[in-house]
């Protein structure tokens, strides 16, 4: 990589340096484009390191699971911000993505208000179980990297979520913030 940095390596300026000519593209009779291309790569992820499978295990928040699971809500949450969205009412608009859906596998994904309701089932223990689910799946995959240094050094960012309740508002209110790599404390 450096050799095709070097600033004094001037070999090929006679013309422009994007030259690619492999490039080829296959058109279906029905094609989709979507906006947030890595969000299937990034679920992938979650399924392959074990996220998906330790938070329906050990975050229990639902009783009945019709028709969706902890990991359903939580990782609805957590691709939020990586789909641009600033706010819970931007599900609405991936919930009507159908290129989204399908990169996902996904019939539906959580409306606002049923994003909301799931959240305001959080207490002091259930943020703490999934920051430690979150924890551990972080630790396992780093001990799991060849020649893995430290295992306190991250080597995945998640979104995490924290919600606050000023000592003005009336009971029940319930605010979400999301902030990329930022760990917070329940206070």
């Amino acid at each position: 990589m450096q050799r095709r940095l070097d600033k004094s390596d001037l070999r090929g300026c006679s013309q422009p340096i994007m030259t690619a000519r492999n490039i080829h593209y296959e058109i279906a009779e029905r094609t989709h484009g979507i906006a947030v291309g890595g969000i299937g790569a990034m679920h992938a992820l979650a399924r392959r390191i074990g996220l998906i499978d330790a938070i329906d295990r050990d975050l229990a928040l639902l009783k009945i699971h019709l028709p969706y699971h902890e990991s359903d809500h939580v990782l609805a949450l957590a691709y939020l911000p990586l789909c641009n969205g600033t706010c819970i009412q931007d599900l609405e608009v991936l919930r009507n993505d159908e290129v989204f859906l399908d990169a996902l596998g996904a019939r539906r994904i959580p409306d606002p208000t049923t994003a909301g309701d799931f959240c305001r089932r959080f207490n002091k223990a259930s943020i703490e179980v999934l920051q430690d689910i979150i924890n551990d799946t972080r630790l396992r995959v780093w001990a799991g990297q060849p020649g893995s240094p430290s295992s306190s050094k991250p080597s995945l960012t998640w979104t995490v979520f924290w919600w606050q309740r000023p000592a003005s508002a009336s009971k029940g209110w319930i605010s979400l913030t999301m902030a990329p790599g930022v760990i917070t404390r329940w206070c």
